[in-house]
């Protein structure tokens, strides 16, 4: 799948940001952040069989260069996503697993929760495992380029060795994946 560039306009969207002035150890310090009010979003661990994993390979305008042959804008993730209003993260993770890649979880558990970029926000990243996957049909956004891939362990390993996988959460999630959970 290739991808062409049509337009390009910078618009100017405001988060809800914040400024604050904490006094720590007697040092004043003025920061701007970036406060989120929700849950936080979900990432899914989706396995299947043993020693093996679902990813996406989706489109991801953002990371689309001229010449960037290596991912011409699609990228290697789990699956994964924000809430919904009302939702909770074991609700949006169910509901992502689902949308993006057309299972359903027999069993879906939180492992952790993490800070995206605790420099700048306090968002959290939920991270979860799935097993007991049933295939279904994917519902994906009208936006969303979505391919479903199986990987083995060992491809795994060497695409995060090698870069193939560079989305922080997806390392992370992968990682944890391979040191514990495909071990059992």
């Amino acid at each position: 799948m290739n991808s062409k560039r049509l337009s390009e306009k910078a618009i100017y969207r405001r988060y809800a940001e914040t400024e604050v002035v904490d006094l720590v150890d007697g040092k004043r310090i003025k920061k701007r952040i970036r406060k989120d009010s929700g849950p936080g979003s979900v990432t899914i661990i989706p396995i299947v069989g043993i020693n093996k994993v679902l990813l996406v390979r989706q489109y991801r305008p953002a990371l689309r260069k001229p010449g960037n042959g290596r991912n011409n804008g699609f990228i290697y993730e789990l699956p994964g996503g924000h809430t919904e209003d009302g939702e909770t993260v074991q609700e949006a993770a169910r509901r992502e697993l689902e949308e993006e890649i057309g299972y359903t979880a027999k069993e879906i558990k939180l492992l952790y929760k993490r800070y995206f970029t605790p420099w700048s926000s306090d968002a959290l990243d939920n991270i979860f495992v799935a097993k007991g996957l049933k295939k279904g049909m994917k519902k994906l956004d009208s936006d969303e380029i979505i391919t479903t891939v199986v990987f083995s362990a060992g491809k795994v390993a060497r695409m995060l060795k090698d870069g193939s996988i560079n989305d922080v959460s997806t390392r992370d999630g992968l990682s944890y994946w391979l040191m514990f959970l495909n071990k059992q």
